[in-house]
């Protein structure tokens, strides 16, 4: 009997309800806010080294790891994601059942991998269209077991040019398989880590993730995917509402006030909140930095016509 079929599914026939299982359209890359600016600085997820208890780690194979999971309680491994189309993903690809690894929610690997990788005795070659695992395929629709943690192992680098979405989520209250229990991410909200790496975004002039931050959500008339707007709303719930922003200072002119927000975003997204607020006290108003922040936006993205929501 082979390892994944006590992790096996059962593809739901048209009507009947899906239990336990999902259809797999995307999946998701999560890490703490310092990885995610080297990934962002590199312009793609680099792979490593697998050094946990896998038996990937008798080899040399460097992998990026991905999961089809968003968890309601939060991430154990971190607070920003990076999303992927799952079918420009595997496109061409072999499949290899890796191992099942009995954590408090048991995880199911998979490799993904463009090599023939058949003389590695320890993996076992798995066909999603006619294996009954965890990962199942028929008629080009895609199901994975969404009760249990799916790790997808991806053979080789990840460039940000496939990447559809970008945003900060929960981390897990109770624990971070990183940092334990001293995570300084745990507490932070979704808004506030998304507005961080915006932040970022915006202050280094980066530009590896404006195709995705540019999907549009259909429906909205927007200029602007939902995670842009969910980043500024974390930039301004750091730089005027925490702690009471100030604003006692005399600069109302575009010239000097848009240097000195994109130098706020510079410390924002560095992690440094506190200098970041005593930056913006230069400013006179709330509205001086409103006007700033969207120049700063629109100049990033070359358009002209996103605003705030009010």
């Amino acid at each position: 009997m082979p390892e994944w079929n006590e992790y096996r599914i059962a593809i739901p026939r048209d009507g009947e309800r899906m239990n336990n299982v999902s259809q797999l359209v995307e999946v998701h890359h999560v890490v703490h806010p310092p990885a995610a600016r080297a990934i962002l600085d590199h312009g793609s997820i680099r792979a490593g080294i697998v050094h946990d208890e896998s038996r990937m780690n008798q080899t040399r194979h460097a992998v990026i790891w991905l999961s089809a999971n968003q968890w309601q309680h939060g991430s154990l491994y971190g607070t920003v994601q990076f999303t992927f189309p799952w079918l420009q993903l595997i496109a061409g690809k072999h499949f290899y059942w890796v191992e099942a690894i009995r954590y408090q929610n048991p995880a199911y690997r998979i490799l993904i991998t463009d090599k023939d990788l058949g003389s590695l005795k320890f993996l076992t070659p798995y066909d999603p269209s006619v294996d009954r695992g965890p990962l199942r395929e028929r008629n080009g629709n895609w199901y994975w077991n969404s009760r249990d943690t799916s790790e997808f192992m991806v053979d080789g680098d990840l460039d940000l040019s496939h990447c559809i979405e970008f945003k900060g989520v929960q981390h897990k209250r109770n624990g971070c398989r990183l940092y334990g229990p001293g995570c300084s991410e745990r507490n932070n909200s979704a808004f506030v880590t998304g507005g961080r790496m915006l932040a970022y975004l915006l202050a280094s002039g980066n530009h590896a993730l404006d195709p995705a931050l540019r999907i549009q959500t259909e429906g909205l008339s927007r200029s602007l995917s939902p995670s842009v707007d969910q980043g500024v709303s974390g930039i301004w719930f750091d730089l005027v509402t925490a702690d009471a922003a100030r604003f006692d200072g005399e600069v109302r002119q575009r010239e000097r006030s848009v240097p000195i927000v994109r130098g706020a975003l510079a410390l924002l997204g560095a992690g440094r909140p506190y200098e970041a607020r005593e930056l913006v006290a230069q400013l006179n108003d709330e509205t001086v930095f409103r006007a700033a922040l969207t120049a700063i936006v629109n100049d990033h993205f070359g358009i002209d016509d996103w605003r705030l929501i009010s």
